[in-house]
Order: C-alpha cells, then structure tokens, then sequence
C-alpha cells in the first residue's frame, strides 16, 4: 500500500468513526441475527404453508414466498459484505462503493418488507375500526406512504456516492450528511407508523372487550398477538433511529447491524398474525368442546349449535309406558319408543280385520298400539285422532261372544318401527303361556271392562 493509499484510507475511517475491526465484528454479528431470524421464519412459513397455501389468496401466499426470498438474498449479501471486508482489510476505500451498494440493497429490502408489514396492520385496523376508519387509518396510510417514498429517495441518493479520493472526502461528508437524513426520516416514520398501528389496533379492541364474553384469554392473546407481531420492528427502528441521531450516522459501525435485523423482522410482522391463526382455532375448538359451563354452552357459536342440533335429536322421538296391576295377573311393564315420522312412512301390512265379514275372523295380538288404519295400500293416511273405545265398541256385533284376548285383538295394530323390540319383565319370560298378553291401562274404557266381566 502506497502511503497516498494508507492517508485516503485513514481520512476515510475517521470520516466514517469507525475502523476495520470494528466494522468486520459489527458485520459479523449481524450475520449472526440474520441467521436466527431466518430460521425463525423458515418454521413460520412452513407452518404457514402448510396450512394455509392452498385457501388463502394467491397473492398473500405469494408475498410470503417473495419476501422469505427477500431475507435469504439479504442475509446472502452480508455473507458477501463479511468476505469482502476479511479480504480487503487494509484497503477499504477500494471496496467502498461496492460495500455501500450491498447496504442499499439490504435497506430497499427492509423498507419494501417494513411497507408490506404496515399494509397489513392498517387493514386489519380497517376491519376493526368501524365508522372511525377514515379518521384513523388515512394517517396510518400517509406514513406507509411517505416511509416508502424515503426509501425510493435514499436509494436514489445513496447511489450518487462520490468517488473516494483525497479531493473528493469533503463530498463524501456531505453526501454522507444527507444519507443519514434520508436514513432518519425513514426510521422515524417506519418506527412511527408501526407504533400508530399498534396503540390503534389495541384500543379497538379493547374497546370490543365485551364482545369476547368469557373469553378473555382469548382476547388476551390477541392482544399478545399484535404486539409480538409490530413491537419488534418498532423498537428496532427507534433504536436505528436514536443512533443516527447520538452517533456520527454512517453504517460502519452498530448501525449496519441494527439495519441488517430489519428486512426478517419485518417479513415476521406479515407472517406472525398468520400463522396465530391456528393457536387460536385450537384455543376455540378446545373451549367449544371441552370444559365449558352450561352458560357458555349458549354463548359459544360451535357449542350452542351442538348443543340445538342434540335437543332436535332427542325431541325427535317420544316414550310412551303402560301398566297395570290387576289381582290376578302379574305386574307387566312395556315401554315402546316410537318414531316420530313411523306415521308418515307405514307402508301397506297384512289385513288385521276382515271387513267384509262384519269382524268375524280376528287377528292375534301384534301392538299395544290402538289404530283403525284401513287395509287398503291406496288409501290416505289420515291425521291420526284420539282413540274412543266407546265408539268402538258400539261398532261392533250385539252377539259376539269372542274371549277376552280375541275380543280386545281387532283394536291393535303394529306401529312398532323396524328394529324395535318390547320389553318383558322376568316373570312375564319365565311364565310358559302369557295370560292375554301385553294388557294395556283400561282406566279409560269402562263400557269394556263391563262387558268383559259380564262375559267372564
């Protein structure tokens, strides 16, 4: 190195404040954070595409994968940085132009990311926000706005960098000057508007804290939500930003590696709030199924619906029990479930009556069902009305002399569904003959039970 060569880099380092060791550990720790940044984004976008590439929008799944694209190239150009500062040690002036070429590159990367991330917070406070959204998110979208146009202009001035000789440092301060402006009024925007959305998207929800029921946790987490989501890029371009201002504003030293943490805590602002979409559906499916307290069973969408779709069930059907306790006759007991709908779908049986023969050949017991259906299949089921064994029995012949099982036969016919049995107490099993079989409660036919004892 010619001793022109040691001045120039001299005169540069002290423009800059900084010196070669300090900026290749500053690179180097960078490196270091972009690398456990970029994992925690891999598990996110993992997770994220896993679950949700093929029902969310085509354009928010292709942001994603544009954006974690984004952090690799970023972290690939500090590698570059890192070499290129080992290699040319002692000669940083001949590389100095390239090496802020690379910080224009991770910074257009930062601030594109950093956009995106408040373009989705501001709508999401859209949604939110309710009539007040003109007033709130209007100024969220000027800063968005303005934060990119400070990019666009920093990118642009940072690219008329002066050549390095002797003649030209002066310049080089000025320009320097200017940068860190544009570099501050971009971190001060970026760290505001995030900040803004932050505080915006709390108190809207805070203000919908009624609406949650007995779900605060669940509010809860979404409140941890928005804040693990926007905090981190707002404290870290706060941070940038103080720098700048207390320090002589150049990225040779702490500052390139606050930048360089930017553009993966930006893609994370997108992706946090996506993928928390899962833990919250596990949250509500667990307290929708499990553990919940009668009142909650009405409040909780996914419950409540269970819990109407379980009573339309089991009003779907009816029980009805018969007994009597006659002197001579064992206690029996039937209980027969009936299908709702079994009237409405009783195809045509075999005659139970011959109405041709005035009653005359009867049928065996088959239900403890009363019906007077007719026999004929073409016939039109009508409503069924309540049975009246006086009007019955005033129907039939004066001289009919049948028993009493054959005499109470005609009235009964099966509307026992298919599949269903009647249940018999143990001693109607153990007894070889059933006396009359199943006997209904005759409290409400005394004509009846006259006639019977009459005949007996």
């Amino acid at each position: 190195m010619t001793s022109d060569q040691a001045y120039l880099n001299l005169l540069l380092w002290q423009t800059l404040s900084s010196n070669p060791n300090y900026l290749l550990w500053c690179s180097v720790l960078g490196l270091v954070f972009q690398c456990i940044l970029l994992g925690i984004l891999i598990s996110q976008a993992r997770r994220y595409l896993e679950v949700y590439s093929l029902t969310d929008p085509i354009p928010l799944v292709l942001v994603v994968v544009a954006g974690l694209s984004a952090v690799i190239a970023a972290l690939a150009v500090t590698c570059i940085q890192v070499h290129r500062l080992i290699s040319e040690f002692d000669d940083y002036p001949a590389v100095a132009a390239v090496d802020n070429a690379n910080n224009l590159a991770i910074f257009g990367i930062a601030g594109a990311l950093g956009g995106a991330g408040l373009v989705q917070g501001i709508c999401k406070v859209w949604k939110i926000s309710g009539t007040a959204r003109f007033y709130v998110c209007a100024p969220l979208a000027l800063g968005m706005l303005a934060s990119w146009g400070m990019v666009l202009a920093a990118l642009v001035h940072g690219a008329s960098i002066p050549d390095i000789t002797v003649a030209n440092l002066d310049y080089v301060g000025i320009w320097m000057k200017k940068q860190a402006i544009l570099y501050k009024g971009w971190a001060g925007l970026l760290a505001g508007t995030y900040l803004t959305t932050w505080c915006s998207r709390n108190f809207f929800l805070v203000r919908q804290w009624k609406q949650f029921g007995e779900q605060k946790g669940l509010s809860r987490m979404l409140l941890w939500m928005v804040a693990e989501s926007m905090l981190p890029v707002s404290i870290v371009a706060l941070v940038f930003l103080i720098h700048l201002c207390l320090y002589t504003p150049s990225l040779a030293n702490i500052g390139r590696t606050i930048m360089q943490c930017l553009p993966a805590l930006s893609l994370i602002s997108i992706l946090n709030p996506l993928t928390y979409r899962h833990r919250l559906q596990s949250i509500i499916d667990t307290q929708s199924n499990v553990g919940l307290k009668p009142s909650d069973a009405g409040g909780c969408g996914g419950s409540g619906l269970i819990t109407n779709r379980l009573t339309g069930i089991s009003s779907a059907f009816k029980s009805f029990s018969y007994k009597e306790r006659p002197e001579d006759e064992e206690e029996i007991s039937v209980r027969v479930t009936v299908d709702t709908y079994t009237f409405e779908n009783v195809s045509s049986t075999p005659s139970t009556h011959d109405f041709s023969n005035g009653y005359k050949e009867l049928s065996p017991v088959a239900s403890p069902t009363p019906t007077l259906l007719p026999d004929s299949s073409s016939a039109v089921l009508a409503p069924i009305v309540p049975f009246d064994p006086r009007e019955f029995v005033g129907q039939l012949p004066q001289g009919d002399s049948q028993s009493a099982r054959t005499f109470v036969a005609p009235s009964f016919k099966s509307a026992v569904p298919s599949g269903k049995s009647i249940a018999r107490t143990k001693s109607q099993k153990s007894s070889k003959k059933p006396k009359g079989g199943p006997i209904l409660d005759p409290a409400g036919w005394p004509e009846l039970l006259g006639r019977m004892e009459g005949m007996s």
